[in-house]
């Protein structure tokens, strides 16, 4: 009976050494544990639930937007970027706990690319993961947009606010400013 390996330890072309090596050597799918690599979304949720964002997770900031699905162009957001969208989302858990009703991101971070082919603005925040447009089934954006609005007044933070028949855009940018999609008035 041969000696036998796990092919997980020995990866990159070493089997064929190996096999070499040791002709009758068996090399089971798997025989005992390896960690599992942490991924981005792990990392990032960790930095989630460190800060206390206790609504969103991991995978829905990292959605890449309805139309990269046939697109392909856009990316997760560089990790040197991901403390940019803490304050977006700590207003958002707060307006989350106050409607009672779940949120779903619609469009969070964009590469350059990306946000071009979609005819995002130029200087978007979405760019620098300061932006989120969302939306919810149950409570009208214009409502929720009131509430953001309320909020910012109120000094708790500064920012975009943009109010569409279907969704509202928050960003943390550090100035405020407030604009109304296409057939919608403030």
């Amino acid at each position: 009976m041969g000696r036998i390996f796990c092919h997980r330890c020995f990866d990159g072309g070493d089997n064929a050494r190996l096999r070499a090596m040791h002709p009758r050597a068996r090399f089971p799918r798997h025989h005992h544990n390896h960690p599992t690599p942490m991924t981005n979304q792990d990392r990032f949720q960790k930095l989630l639930d460190k800060k206390g964002v206790r609504y969103f997770s991991a995978k829905e900031v990292f959605f890449r937007g309805s139309s990269d699905s046939r697109l392909h162009l856009n990316t997760d957001p560089p990790r040197e970027y991901w403390n940019h969208i803490i304050p977006t989302l700590e207003m958002l858990d707060k307006l989350r706990q106050v409607i009672g009703y779940p949120i779903s991101i619609v469009s969070c971070y964009r590469g350059e690319a990306y946000n071009r082919r979609i005819g995002g603005a130029r200087f978007s925040q979405h760019k620098e993961f300061r932006a989120i447009d969302f939306q919810s089934y149950h409570v009208a954006p214009s409502t929720m947009f009131d509430i953001l609005k309320g909020y910012r007044n109120a000094g708790e933070f500064k920012g975009g606010l943009g109010l569409y028949r279907t969704f509202v855009h928050i960003d943390t940018r550090g100035r405020n400013s407030s604009w109304a999609g296409s057939g919608v008035s403030l």
